[in-house]
């Protein structure tokens, strides 16, 4: 059952006398008599025969109502676009299938086929609303940021699973999942009566679901919850349906007038050694011929609201409230002004602190279904104001509802029937926050920091954000929505990953989802990647770096330099003052190896050279030691030690001579801590 179904558990309805010829047709007589008793589950098999061998425009709009109301929006949609292609198709029609659309975030949709609605009907400013909710549901539902992180309670079932509220340390909701009771089935749906449990649970780890106990007679057959709770939570306000004996028979009688309802019911008398509630009474204001239900009642105990379809509101079911402020008895119920109700429906209403309410309804502009808003209440002068539609990811295109968040706390729970890993109506945990996601990357085998190339992508953002180098990378994401992290780097193998932004955060710990990637240098064999520069025989005049094509014969006596195909000096030469190898030397000179390997008779001197900078001998000792860590590299890689010489220059030869060392650039500087390698023997 989803949240729209829950809602109109508020309905009464007079079973309208059937059709002549309604009363002659045996399939339509079922099919009109179980939906006009609610039981929209068992009408659908008779709707859908009736459907398909005819266009009847009234068929085909219950049996899309039947979808509706059993939660199967895309089958709504599919028979919703069939009932308005008839001419005789009303206003009404087309507004319950855009608020399907609405649901299924087809915005734009919406928009088109209410637009159409006009033409064919006239200007209808109920349409004219709703195309300028569409319009304004579609920029906000793509540009406004979340406000914080959903988590998916584990007690969830496939059933509807909704109006979370919090006692005595318990997660107290209602459901139709099936702890300890006899088998009982709702013909609206299908599925079980609802009850109402309790689990304790710090979000993570729950207990056993169990009843909320009461006296015997609190679990009667039909629908019990949802509730809250009074008096240090020694009461318990509770809803409950009320069902005229007989109300629904397997064997289908028109012509019979029934009528269903809802009733506040007060759970009182709670012992605190077994934790149970040993009595029960009605509301006193309980009526015979509307429903009265959700009751919320204010932590100070003086106030209490409630939603109902009495006559004489705005429209819809709308909210009304209670005043205790003296003795024990409620007052007469007032019908809450236009700041909170509308022509649509207001349910679930939950105080926050005395003067905070929290409710959903779906006359107010909104993303679509059902949206939960806030509004205050100025208890001096008994107005309502500063209503405020609930940030995404609290408030979707689908039915939110029920939202019990303390004020003045960042965390909560709440009810929607937006697509997650259980079917139905799911609980969730709703946190404040803005979510982070920081991408590490380092060298697989050193474990040391790497610039590196990091792109980030998600369907829910339609774009992607890069960053070019750098070892972190931070970005804010969007709750619930799955992500993509490309990261790539020069002679590095390419690495990507996915995750869903909720997947890593518990219940509050932390903002920042970390992915630290590893990546793994190429195992070069060789080929055009790689790029060797030749230089004039020793002795004779250097005309600087040039790139050229990959070399597979060399020349003895000649002097080969090996670089970057695009030359980046910064990060191939070595580092003033260094002499140990870095990752992209190493692997140029896994290269050297490969060349080597591939010409098993050729022997090099391995020759290192230093900027000017420092003095003579130290320059000379450093070079020394940079070729002499190179011939030690090509060793542990397997190369004879009878086919490598080593020696250092200093600032002896420089490429670019600098007669003003000071004049030199930081590039030059560079080119000239430049590795070679001398053919000594083909």
């Amino acid at each position: 059952m989803t949240g729209r179904n829950i809602v109109l558990l508020l309905v009464y309805f007079q079973l309208f006398a059937v059709s002549s010829y309604a009363r002659g047709n045996k399939t339509s007589l079922k099919a009109n008599y179980y939906y006009h008793h609610y039981a929209y589950h068992e009408a659908i098999p008779y709707f859908e025969e009736l459907v398909s061998s005819s266009d009847d425009l009234e068929s085909l709009a219950k049996l899309a109502d039947c979808y509706r109301l059993t939660g199967n929006d895309e089958k709504a949609a599919a028979i919703y676009n069939r009932a308005i292609n008839a001419d005789t198709c009303k206003p009404e029609c087309y507004m319950k299938y855009a608020r399907v659309l609405m649901r299924l975030g087809r915005y734009e949709t919406a928009v088109l086929e209410l637009k159409s609605c006009i033409d064919k009907n006239g200007n209808d400013t109920r349409i004219t609303k709703l195309i300028t909710t569409c319009e304004q549901a579609a920029e906000r539902s793509a540009n406004e940021f979340p406000a914080g992180i959903t988590i998916f309670q584990p007690y969830n079932s496939d059933g509807a699973d909704f109006a979370p509220t919090i006692w005595n340390g318990n997660v107290v909701f209602t459901s139709d999942t099936v702890v300890g009771l006899k088998k009982g089935s709702d013909k609206w749906t299908g599925n079980n009566y609802f009850s109402i449990y309790k689990v304790s649970s710090d979000g993570a780890r729950p207990t056993a679901i169990e009843k909320v106990p009461g006296p015997k007679d609190m679990y009667i057959k039909h629908h019990i919850g949802p509730c809250t709770f009074a008096k240090g939570g020694k009461e318990m306000y509770y809803t409950r349906s009320r069902y005229a004996a007989g109300f629904i028979k397997e064997k289908a009688k028109g012509g019979a007038d029934s009528s269903v309802y809802l009733e506040i019911m007060i759970a009182g008398d709670f012992d605190s050694s077994t934790q149970k509630f040993t009595s029960i009474k009605p509301f006193r204001h309980n009526s015979a011929t509307y429903s009265v239900a959700h009751p919320a009642v204010s932590p100070d105990g003086k106030r209490l609201i409630f939603s109902s379809d009495k006559p004489g509101g705005f429209g819809g079911r709308d909210l009304y409230i209670c005043t205790n402020e003296y003795g024990s008895l409620w007052s007469v119920p007032m019908l809450i002004d236009s700041a909170v109700n509308t022509e649509g429906d207001e349910v679930f209403p939950w105080w926050a602190d005395d003067s905070t309410l929290y409710f959903s309804s779906d006359g107010h502009r909104g993303l679509g279904g059902l949206d939960i808003y806030r509004v205050q209440l100025n208890r001096q002068e008994n107005e309502w104001t500063n209503r405020e539609n609930m940030p995404q990811p609290l408030n979707s295109s689908y039915d939110d509802l029920s939202l019990a968040l303390p004020a003045n706390t960042g965390s909560g729970y709440f009810s929607s029937d937006r697509p997650a890993k259980m079917g139905g109506d799911n609980i969730f945990y709703y946190r404040r926050m803005k979510l982070y996601m920081k991408v590490i990357v380092v060298d697989s085998a050193t474990g040391k920091p790497l610039d590196a190339h990091i792109t980030s992508s998600s369907v829910k953002t339609g774009t992607d954000r890069t960053q070019p180098a750098g070892t972190a990378f931070v970005e804010r994401l969007w709750p619930d929505a799955e992500y993509f992290v490309s990261v790539s780097r020069k002679y590095y193998k390419p690495q990507s990953i996915s995750f869903v932004a909720t997947s890593t955060v518990g219940s509050g710990e932390t903002d920042t989802i970390f992915q630290k990637i590893a990546l793994a240098a190429i195992d070069n064999s060789w080929d055009s990647t790689f790029a060797i520069t030749i230089t004039e025989t020793e002795g004779g005049t250097r005309p600087g770096i040039m790139d050229s094509p990959a070399i597979s014969s060399f020349e003895v006596n000649k002097v080969y330099v090996i670089g970057y195909f695009d030359f980046n000096f910064s990060k191939f030469y070595y580092k003033a003052g260094k002499a140990d190898i870095n990752v992209e030397k190493r692997v140029v000179l896994d290269t050297l190896a490969n060349i080597l390997r591939r010409n098993p008779t050729m022997a090099i001197q391995v020759r290192a050279h230093t900027d000017c900078r420092g003095t003579g001998e130290y320059n000379m000792k450093l070079s020394v030691e940079r070729a002499a860590s190179v011939v030690e590299y090509l060793l542990k890689k397997g190369i004879a030690s009878n086919r490598l010489e080593y020696k250092g220059f200093g600032e002896t030869t420089p490429i670019i001579p600098c007669p003003d060392c000071q004049a030199c650039t930081e590039e030059q500087h560079a080119q000239n801590r430049v590795l070679e390698f001398k053919v000594l023997k083909i």
